[in-house]
């Protein structure tokens, strides 16, 4: 499982494909990110912010 989910930490370093999902969001975060996003994709930004926790997460800690 360890050793999964390091690959998976590895893949993420160096993004090869984005893959198409559905996912329900707070209202108020899709606003801000729309707005903090200007001329960029805020989906972009919420991607960033998703990698930047799963780099933070406890599970990096589990892994190493």
């Amino acid at each position: 499982m360890a050793n999964m989910l390091l690959i998976i930490l590895k893949q993420a370093a160096f993004p090869r494909s984005k893959i198409r999902i559905t996912i329900c969001l707070d209202d108020a975060i899709v606003r801000a990110y729309k707005a903090k996003a200007g001329g960029r994709g805020y989906q972009t930004l919420i991607n960033e912010a998703l990698r930047r926790g799963l780099e933070a997460d406890s599970v990096k800690v589990a892994i190493t």
